[in-house]
């Protein structure tokens, strides 16, 4: 897969992830040239549903865990009817 195509991806499970009401996702990237372990930081700073996890007990270099800060179900809701 491409570097775009892997970002829109991302960019989409993550953000159905956040609507589901997911708090913790773990992306599976692999290792390769770490590339993709970049772009999964960098999408989920630039989109602000959560943070990345820098926990050495769950470390595996072929993932990223992240914690999703998703709003109540009421909010939630209202947004959506948008």
């Amino acid at each position: 897969m491409r570097y775009t195509d892997a970002r829109a991806v991302l960019i989409q499970e993550l953000n159905a992830a956040f609507v589901a009401g997911k708090t913790r996702v773990r992306i599976i990237h692999g290792i390769g040239s770490y590339q993709l372990h970049d772009l999964t930081r960098q999408v989920v700073q630039e989109l602000g549903l959560g943070n990345v996890v820098d926990n050495p007990l769950e470390a595996n270099p072929g993932t990223t865990l992240v914690d999703l800060n998703p709003p109540d179900s009421m909010s939630m809701r209202t947004y959506l009817k948008r």
